[in-house]
């Protein structure tokens, strides 16, 4: 098989817009109204899980030029159109890697607030875990990235 043979993912792009709800502004109120003392987001970390083409972690980089983001993507070409924009409006605090999510580890850095959303969509089981993708990539990131908040989204029902 050819690795880089385009994927299913990469003719047909996942959705490019923001996701209001992975803002961390947004998570960091409901963070505190649950009494978590989440860090203030403006100038904080955050990573992106599934960036695609930067619909959601573009605008955030824009809105808060004082943090740090970074933004990883298993298909190149997506990371590739998120890069054209991020590129367009000048930013400099925003990092966009092809990357395969099961690779992370603690090398990439820490993240104060780390955001997934309709990635568990292109999920598969994972060896040792069944038919459980979405919790093995919950445990991975937990395990791996040192975070204090994380938020994963699911579009879709998890596997029994």
């Amino acid at each position: 098989m050819n690795d880089n043979a385009p994927t299913s993912y990469d003719i047909v792009p996942y959705v490019n817009r923001s996701f209001p709800q992975s803002n961390p502004n947004k998570l960091w109120v409901v963070a505190r109204l649950f009494g978590l003392n989440a860090p203030h987001p403006s100038q904080r970390r955050v990573l992106e899980l599934g960036c695609g083409r930067g619909g959601n972690i573009v605008p955030m980089a824009f809105n808060m030029p004082r943090g740090e983001f970074a933004g990883i993507d298993l298909s190149a070409v997506q990371v590739a159109e998120a890069r054209k924009m991020a590129d367009k409006l000048g930013l400099s605090n925003l990092r966009l890697e092809q990357k395969d999510l099961m690779d992370l580890d603690a090398g990439f850095g820490q993240f104060d607030y780390i955001i997934a959303h309709g990635v568990f969509s292109w999920a598969p089981a994972m060896p040792g875990n069944g038919e459980n993708g979405p919790a093995s990539i919950e445990q991975t990131v937990s395990r791996e990235l040192d975070s204090t908040l994380a938020t994963f989204a699911r579009s879709s029902l998890p596997v029994d």
